[in-house]
């Protein structure tokens, strides 16, 4: 099934054709959704303030990082991360991957990561290598060693869910029936690196693209809410040609809307810096951190 097929479909048959999935699972999906999501059903801010599940956070461990986004990665939210190859978009994702499972007093949330590797970014040599420096850091901590128990390597890998979609149609499947998946793996975070891998070759039809990116976004947002989860996106930078050349994320003005937060990142010579450029609550910063054997670490001054 080609990605022109996937959206000359009529909304509910996009992954009905060739068998890809039944009708009415995607409907009994969507529904769910809205059932579920509780979107219409009316609270005070008040109700909001006192429950503090609703802004809870992941650690990247480093503070600058963590206080330049008001606590970390925050859940109910998605965060892009954009930048040149070198950058650290896949270095952080791996990481945050690993802290997701974390106590929520060590920065975690005690959950499950799904990892949606779109480029063959997905590195166990490295992700284990995050593992043992975050085992290290937890050592520190002596109220800790009554648990290292849950934090073996085994357990580490085995809380977190890999997926490889390089194709568009494969996205928007795993999209479409990730629910059941995160309800029976404690999945709070959702990582796809990087989004614009699949799309940029995809599509001849820029109005296509727009189509499978409003709808991704739908669904990522309806199971941020839903599941009180974390997403976080990686982006790949273009060329625009306009009053000269710029560099800018991919995708186009209609996906920038749809984070609600950005981040910049970008490389020096000794460390990374990280541009906080879209935020509903902070303000514009930027900080750097450093990517070290151990993974994610503030700059040593």
């Amino acid at each position: 099934m080609s990605s022109d097929d996937l959206f000359e479909c009529s909304p509910a048959d996009k992954l009905v054709k060739d068998g890809k999935l039944a009708e009415n699972e995607i409907e009994a999906t969507r529904q769910t959704i809205i059932d579920e999501s509780d979107f219409s059903t009316p609270v005070t801010a008040y109700d909001l303030l006192q429950n503090p599940q609703l802004f809870a956070t992941i650690t990247t461990f480093s503070k600058s990082l963590d206080d330049m986004l008001g606590g970390g990665v925050q859940i109910r939210h998605i965060t892009e991360l954009y930048g040149l190859p070198g950058s650290g978009k896949t270095q952080l994702c791996l990481q945050l991957s690993v802290n997701v499972q974390l106590p929520e007093w060590l920065g975690g949330l005690e959950g499950g990561c799904l990892f949606i590797d779109c480029e063959r970014t997905f590195i166990l040599e490295r992700v284990k290598q995050i593992i043992t420096g975050t085992q290290h850091h937890l050592q520190k901590f002596p109220q800790n060693s009554a648990r290292m128990n849950d934090f073996t390597m085994e357990k580490f890998l085995s809380r977190i869910q890999v997926c490889r979609c390089l194709e568009v149609v494969q996205l928007l499947a795993l999209a479409h029936s990730m629910n059941e998946l995160i309800e029976q793996k404690n999945i709070r975070l959702i990582i796809i690196d990087s989004l614009a891998f699949p799309f940029r070759c995809a599509f001849d039809d820029l109005n296509q693209r727009s189509r499978a990116l409003n709808q991704l976004s739908y669904l990522l947002q309806a199971a941020a809410e839903r599941w009180k989860l974390a997403v976080v996106v990686t982006n790949q930078m273009t060329t625009r040609i306009k009053q000269g050349s710029q560099v800018v994320p991919a995708l186009g003005d209609l996906w920038a809307h749809t984070p609600q937060v950005r981040i910049g990142l970008s490389k020096t010579a000794t460390h990374r810096l990280a541009k906080l450029v879209k935020s509903p609550v902070e303000d514009e910063n930027e900080v750097p951190f450093c990517i070290t054997e151990d993974g994610i670490r503030d700059v040593q001054l």
